[in-house]
């Protein structure tokens, strides 16, 4: 149904899907671990959200709206996930690091 949004003729769909698309180039972002950019977008991608939900969906759009959400939902789960992996594997690297400072601080002061 989403793919009709552009077909609707409604300025609120045709921004929800810039929403939608916008989620899916973050997670494209998350995959290369490229978290800087990711949450530069997210700020407009907020804004975008807060816009579209400025106004209230007309009964024939809320099938649109309701599947945008879902869409957007989803792909926030796997950029989410994506995240806290990412986030664990630089808390692993840094307690490999700090156990290497340990064991060289030991060797230095017993040598």
């Amino acid at each position: 149904m989403l793919a009709s949004v552009e077909g609707a003729g409604s300025v609120d769909l045709a921004l929800l899907k810039s929403i939608v698309e916008l989620s899916c180039a973050m997670l494209a972002m998350a995959e290369k671990g490229d978290w800087d950019t990711l949450a530069e977008q997210e700020k407009e991608r907020q804004k975008r959200i807060d816009q579209f939900f400025s106004k209230n969906p007309t009964t024939d759009q809320v099938p649109f709206v309701a599947e945008g959400i879902k869409k957007i939902l989803q792909i926030d789960r796997a950029t989410v996930a994506l995240g806290e992996a990412g986030r664990q594997h630089a808390a692993d690297a840094l307690n490999k690091m700090t156990q290497g400072k340990r064991a060289l601080r030991a060797y230095s002061s017993t040598a």
